[in-house]
């Protein structure tokens, strides 16, 4: 399991997925995305 170097968590991001317009959170791992989704789910990331 990757763990992320930074999760931003609490924020209105705007994505470009039509299906998933906005998320509350966002996982950095090396730089690259490695998760976006709701506080929660990306926050069990940081265990």
């Amino acid at each position: 399991m990757l763990i992320p170097d930074d999760i931003w968590y609490g924020a209105d991001i705007l994505t470009v997925d039509a299906a998933r317009p906005k998320a509350e959170a966002i996982a950095i791992k090396d730089g690259r995305i490695l998760a976006v989704g709701r506080d929660a789910g990306v926050l069990n990331l940081a265990r």
